[in-house]
């Protein structure tokens, strides 16, 4: 074997351990750090929501009486934060911002109606703020104290 054949079957042999070993690190499950910002962690953070506002459900007042209604409004609140989090995904964030303005107002009505106790919606809040911020200003969605209500600011849409 001359000398550049050596070379590129050494290559090859490197390229093929260094996929290996990515692969393995796959198929068990290993996570890779992702920054933070928009889309942090791949849109898990949506799976915590929807357990989050089932588990507000079931202490919410409605839930025996209008189960199915609360479960619908459950889906919908995730659906309406999935769509915001893929819109904002391809840098479209007027559409991002008009879905979760619909998402977090969907969540005041749902409060409003009894389907959740708006203490109880604190860290459902805090999600929807680190993982969708607003464009060109702090986050709009405001933290009660406890008994408060959740206001969503004029300002949540920007061009």
């Amino acid at each position: 074997m001359d000398r550049s054949r050596a070379a590129q079957v050494a290559d090859l042999l490197r390229n093929l351990m260094a996929f290996c070993l990515v692969a393995t690190l796959v198929m068990c499950g290993a996570r890779f750090p992702v920054p933070h910002g928009v889309g942090e962690g791949g849109g898990h953070w949506i799976h915590a929501v929807e357990q989050l506002l089932t588990r507000a459900a079931w202490e919410g007042r409605a839930w025996h009486a209008e189960r199915h209604r609360v479960e619908r409004s459950v889906h919908d609140i995730v659906v309406l934060l999935e769509f915001a989090w893929k819109a904002a995904r391809r840098a479209e964030f007027l559409h991002a911002s008009d879905h979760r303005a619909r998402a977090v107002g969907l969540l005041e009505r749902a409060v409003g109606k009894g389907y959740f106790r708006a203490t109880d919606l604190a860290p459902v809040y805090e999600l929807i703020e680190r993982h969708l911020p607003t464009q060109g200003g702090p986050a709009s969605v405001e933290r009660p104290d406890v008994g408060g209500a959740f206001l969503l600011q004029a300002g949540d849409v920007s061009p």
